[in-house]
C-alpha cells in the first residue's frame, strides 16, 4: 500500500519510478516553504483571536475591502496565507477543514508545476494567481467591511498551469496521456465544489484559474515571439487585476455631497438623538455624552456620566441608558440630575410616552417600566434579548432579538397583550403612520401595530442598525456594512434615496431636516443635507 502510494505521488508530481523524495523536495522548494508559511500563519491564526472576532492574522493579513481602500496593499497577496472558517455553500466549513483542503491541493499541484516552470516563475505565478484572485473577489461582490481569506485562489491558479503542462505532455506517453484524463478528472472535482461554495469564492477561484492557465500558456507554449513573453504576460494580469482593485477602491471611497462636515468626537459613537437644539452622541464602553450644537455643529459639553446606550427626552430632561440604571441630564447645565437603579448591566434602548419611560433590558430579556414620578419600576420578560423598544398611545413595542418577536405591552400595566414570531432577528423599532418599522438584517420590515402580521418588507440590502424619523414622517436607515444610509418612503414602502458615505461605517442616525450620522470607526459625526 506504502508503496503504491509512493509511486502515485511520483507519477503525480513528474518524477521518475526510482526517484527519491529527497531529491523532489530538493527540486521543488518554493513549494514546500510556502506550504509551511501557509500551515504556521494559518495555524496562528486558529490560536489567537482578535478583539473584532476575527483570526488575528485574519484581521491583519485577510482580504477586506475598506481596508484595501484605505492603503492596506498588501492583502492583496497575503489573504492567501489565511484560512479562516467560511460559510456560504452546502455547509459551513471550519478553518482547519478549509487548510486541509487546499494545502492538499498545493502539495498535489504544485510539484509538477514548479519543475516545469522552475522556482522563480512558480513564486511569480503564485504572486500573480493571488493577485488576480482578489481582484476578481472585489470586482464581482458587494462592498463588505468584513474580513476573509483563502489560498484556494492560488490552488486554482497551480491547477489552471497544470492542466496548460498536461496537454502540452499529453502525447508524450502513455503515463502523460493517462495523467492528462487525471487532471482533467481533478478540474471537473474542483468545478463540483466550486458550485457547491459561495459566489464570492467562486469569483477567487476563477481568476486565479484563470492567471494560472495563461501564464502557463505563455511560459510553455512556446508561440509568442517576444524577447521575454512571460514577463510581459506577468505584467499585464498584474496590471489588469491593480486597475481592477482601484476601480473598486474608488467606489469604496465614494461619499455624495449630501455629506457636508465631519465633526470629530473624543468617543466612538454609536446612537444618536436629537433633542433640546441638540444632536447627543453615546457609545458602547465607557466614555462621556456628548452634546452637539445644531447651529453650530460643533461639541459643547461632554458629560461623564458612565452612559452607554438610547437617549430619550422627557418633560425638560434627557434621560439615558447608562451601566445598571438610566441617568437624568438637566440640558441647561449638562449635569447629572438624578439616577434610577435598574437590575443586570442596564438598558440599551429606551422610549418615552407621558411620564413613563421603558427601557429594554437585554442581559434579563425583559422590559422595564419606569414611572419618573414614583420611580417605581416594574419588568415583564418579553423574550430572548430585547434591543430596541418604541410607545405610542396606542401601546408599547419592543423587539426580541434571538427570540425572533416583537411583544405588545399595555402601557399601564406593562403586561403582555399579543406577541408574534417571524423568521427574522428583529432589531431597531420605529412608529411611522400607524405601524412598526423594524430594522433587521438585510432590509426593514413593516408591521402592522395592531395585529402583529408583516405588511411588507423593504430591502436595503445591509445589515440595518439605528433608524431615524424626519419632520415629513420618512424613515433613515443607516446600514452599518453598507456604507451609505437609505431614506424609505413611509407611504409607497419604497427607498427613495441613498446617500454614500465614503469610508466611513454609519450605526446610528438622528434625523429632523437635516441628518447626523455615527461614524464609529472614524470616530466622528457626520452632518448631511439630503
Amino acid at each position: 500500500m506504502i508503496q503504491r502510494l509512493r509511486s502515485f505521488f511520483r507519477w503525480v508530481w513528474g518524477a521518475t519510478p526510482d526517484e527519491s523524495f529527497r531529491s523532489i523536495v530538493e527540486r521543488t522548494p518554493a513549494v514546500w516553504v510556502i506550504t509551511g508559511v501557509v500551515i504556521v500563519i494559518s495555524t496562528v491564526d486558529f490560536i489567537f483571536k482578535h478583539s473584532s472576532g476575527f483570526g488575528v492574522m485574519t484581521y491583519f493579513l485577510g482580504d477586506s475591502d475598506v481596508s484595501v481602500a484605505r492603503g492596506q496593499a498588501w492583502r492583496l497577496l497575503t489573504w492567501s496565507l489565511v484560512n479562516p472558517a467560511v460559510g456560504g455553500g452546502w455547509r459551513d466549513v471550519s478553518g482547519l477543514e478549509h487548510l486541509a483542503g487546499n494545502i492538499v491541493g498545493l502539495l498535489l499541484a504544485g510539484p509538477r508545476v514548479e519543475r516545469a516552470l522552475g522556482a522563480g516563475r512558480f513564486v511569480a505565478l503564485v504572486v500573480v494567481t493571488a493577485l488576480c484572485g482578489s481582484a476578481a473577489l472585489m470586482a464581482g461582490r458587494a462592498l463588505t467591511w468584513d474580513y476573509s481569506g483563502g489560498t484556494s485562489g492560488v490552488v486554482y491558479g497551480i491547477v489552471g498551469a497544470l492542466l496548460v503542462l498536461a496537454y502540452i505532455g499529453r502525447n508524450a506517453t502513455p503515463s502523460e496521456r493517462r495523467f492528462f484524463v487525471f487532471v482533467w478528472v481533478a478540474v471537473g472535482l474542483l468545478a463540483l465544489v466550486a458550485i457547491s461554495n459561495s459566489a464570492s469564492s467562486n469569483r477567487a477561484h476563477f481568476g486565479g484559474f484563470l492567471g494560472g492557465l495563461v501564464l502557463a500558456a505563455v511560459w510553455k507554449g512556446g508561440r509568442l515571439k517576444l524577447p521575454r513573453p512571460g514577463l510581459a504576460a506577468a505584467t499585464i494580469l498584474t496590471l489588469v487585476a491593480l486597475l481592477v482593485v482601484t476601480w473598486k477602491c474608488g467606489l469604496v471611497r465614494r461619499a455624495d455631497a449630501a455629506v457636508a462636515a465631519e465633526i470629530p468626537v473624543s468617543r466612538s459613537p454609536v446612537l444618536l438623538s436629537i433633542a433640546f437644539d441638540s444632536v447627543w452622541v453615546d457609545g458602547e464602553g465607557n466614555g462621556p455624552l456628548i452634546r452637539i450644537d445644531k447651529g453650530t455643529n460643533r461639541v459643547v459639553a461632554e458629560i461623564r456620566a458612565g452612559t452607554g446606550g438610547d437617549m430619550e427626552p422627557v418633560g425638560g430632561s434627557l434621560w439615558v441608558a447608562a451601566a445598571h440604571s438610566v441617568v437624568e441630564i438637566d440640558p441647561k447645565t449638562n449635569r447629572v440630575k438624578s439616577r434610577i437603579e435598574l437590575r443586570g448591566d442596564g438598558p440599551w434602548g429606551l422610549a418615552a410616552h407621558g411620564d413613563v419611560l421603558w427601557a429594554a433590558l437585554p442581559d434579563r430579556n425583559s422590559i422595564a417600566r419606569i414611572d419618573l414620578k414614583s420611580r417605581r419600576v416594574t419588568e415583564t420578560e418579553v423574550g430572548l434579548h430585547p434591543y430596541s423598544v418604541v410607545a405610542a398611545a396606542g401601546g408599547v413595542w419592543a423587539t426580541s432579538f434571538d427570540g425572533q418577536m416583537i411583544a405588545r405591552l399595555d402601557p399601564k400595566s406593562g403586561k403582555i397583550v399579543r406577541e408574534a414570531f417571524y423568521d427574522f432577528r428583529p432589531y431597531w423599532i420605529e412608529f411611522v403612520r400607524g405601524s412598526l418599522w423594524v430594522g433587521e438584517q438585510g432590509g426593514v420590515s413593516r408591521i402592522d401595530a395592531e395585529t402583529l402580521k408583516v405588511i411588507d418588507h423593504v430591502d436595503v440590502g445591509e445589515n440595518v442598525w439605528q433608524m431615524a424619523v424626519d419632520v415629513e414622517g420618512q424613515l433613515w436607515v443607516a446600514e452599518r456594512f453598507g456604507f451609505e444610509v437609505s431614506q424609505i418612503d413611509t407611504r409607497s414602502n419604497k427607498v427613495v434615496r441613498r446617500i454614500r458615505v465614503g469610508l466611513r461605517q454609519p450605526l446610528g442616525i438622528a434625523a429632523e431636516e437635516d441628518l447626523w450620522i455615527a461614524d464609529s470607526v472614524n470616530q466622528q459625526v457626520l452632518y448631511a443635507q439630503p
